[in-house]
């Protein structure tokens, strides 16, 4: 398989995508192999450097709940929300650090309203209350590694 034009240097298909997302959640993290980024980094030397671009409808959108969806971005612990008008999630606990930075649009938790450029972090171990956009949103959420 070849990665496609102009959906950047790590996409292969949608399929293939699609397939190997649900690994993600299936095998532990782990440590590479030692050496294995210096052979990765050296195999790439003489490599087109340009810039790697994913436009916010492009990628493969999955439901996260009625009215979100999410997508992966750099990593597993990297996701894009996209919440329609309404949508919410219940109080929950995170295991690992959360951090989230509104992208667009308004989040509201609790008693606060965030907008663009916002941002809220919440511990491994931590829980916020339940959440919702009344005008939708786009939310950055980056989880840190335990």
């Amino acid at each position: 398989m070849s990665a496609r034009k102009g959906r950047g240097h790590w996409f292969i298909d949608e399929a293939t995508d699609q397939y190997l997302a649900g690994l993600d959640l299936a095998m532990a993290a782990g440590e590479p192999p030692g050496g294995l980024w210096a052979r990765i980094a050296g195999s790439l030397e003489g490599v087109d450097g340009a810039n790697v671009e994913v436009r916010l409808e492009h990628g493969c959108w999955r439901e996260f709940a009625p009215g979100i969806a999410y997508k992966r971005l750099w990593d597993r612990n990297t996701v894009l929300l996209r919440c329609a008008p309404g949508a919410w999630v219940p109080e929950h606990e995170h295991a690992l650090f959360e951090h989230t930075v509104v992208v667009s649009g308004d989040l509201t938790i609790g008693d606060d309203v965030f907008g663009p450029g916002d941002y809220l972090g919440t511990p491994g171990g931590g829980t916020h209350p339940l959440w919702t956009t009344r005008a939708g949103c786009v939310v950055l959420v980056h989880y840190e590694a335990a």
